[in-house]
C-alpha cells in the first residue's frame, strides 16, 4: 500500500504535466475563468459575513447550510443535499 501511493501520486503529476504541455492555453483559459467568473469570493462573503457564527445545530449553520444547499441546486447539482452526522446537531436529512 504504502507503495501504491506514490506511483499513483506520480501518474497523476505526470498525467497533468503531459496534457498541461499538449494544450499549452489551457493554464490561461483557466486562470481566465478563475478571474471573470469565480464565485469564491461571493461565497466567501456571505458564510463569513451575513449567515454569521455556524456553531453545529445553531440557527447560523442551519443558515448557511440552507444557503448551500439552495445555492448548490440552482447551479444545476440536483441531489444536493443535508445529512445527519454524528449523534447531534440536526436531525433533517
Amino acid at each position: 500500500m504504502r507503495k501504491i501511493l506514490p506511483l499513483s501520486a506520480a501518474l497523476l503529476l505526470s498525467t497533468f504535466i503531459t496534457f498541461g504541455q499538449a494544450n499549452p492555453g489551457i493554464a490561461d483559459r483557466i486562470r481566465q475563468a478563475e478571474l471573470s467568473s469565480s464565485q469564491i469570493p461571493w461565497i466567501a462573503h456571505y458564510l463569513t459575513d451575513v449567515s454569521g457564527p455556524r456553531l453545529t445545530g445553531s440557527s447560523g449553520y442551519m443558515k448557511a447550510a440552507e444557503w448551500a444547499v439552495a445555492t448548490l441546486k440552482h447551479w444545476g447539482l440536483t441531489r444536493a443535499g443535508l445529512e445527519p452526522w454524528g449523534t447531534f446537531g440536526f436531525t433533517r436529512a
